[in-house]
């Protein structure tokens, strides 16, 4: 719920920033230009999140890929944003993917280059941005599906140790959410 809490309260602030402002290895980084004064990235071959169940997208397979528990779903939805929760056997670890349908592209990059660690790039076509050192704890990837619709997988681990970094796995994980809606899509 602190990360749902987390990922609306920097929407409010990146919204009103730019209204403010304005006159594992897959994902392939961008640049880090200010973005207010280059034109928006555009999601080529949109996809369509309304009516997700949140707790029903990830597959086991996806979730043990991701070091959680199946099922150890908690739902984290709001009145603004659809989420699930999910931990590790320990509760040493969570994923958390969150869905806001009403999000712009530009919003979610309004932080690139501004604040530190917020990384532009690409996830199979779609345009993405890495919140969190790659050697971090903590990790979250938003990904753009629609001009409107950005969902994020957020990784945090105070485990000792993991076989995978939390950015590592919060990347397997949007990579299985972006699975799961293509095939939703068909």
């Amino acid at each position: 719920m602190i990360v749902l809490v987390r990922h609306l309260l920097l929407f409010a602030v990146l919204l009103v920033t730019i209204t403010a402002c304005s006159p594992v290895g897959e994902q392939k980084v961008a640049s880090s230009a200010d973005p207010t004064s280059t034109p928006s990235r555009q999601v080529s071959n949109p996809l369509d999140a309304h009516g997700v169940a949140a707790c029903d997208l990830l597959g086991p397979a996806a979730l043990q890929q991701a070091g959680m528990e199946p099922g150890s779903a908690t739902d984290t939805s709001s009145a603004s944003a659809t989420g699930c929760l999910w931990r590790s056997s320990d509760h040493a670890e969570t994923l958390e993917f969150v869905l806001n349908l009403g999000m712009p592209v530009e919003v979610m990059d309004a932080s690139v280059g501004v604040v530190p660690d917020y990384v532009a790039g690409e996830l199979r076509g779609f345009p993405s941005v890495r919140e969190g050192a790659i050697d971090s704890s903590i990790c979250t990837i938003y990904v753009a599906i629609a001009s409107t619709q950005v969902f994020s997988t957020e990784v945090s681990s105070r485990a000792e140790s993991s076989s995978l970094a939390a950015c590592d796995r919060a990347e397997l994980a949007a990579l299985a959410v972006l699975d799961a809606l293509a095939v939703r899509s068909r």
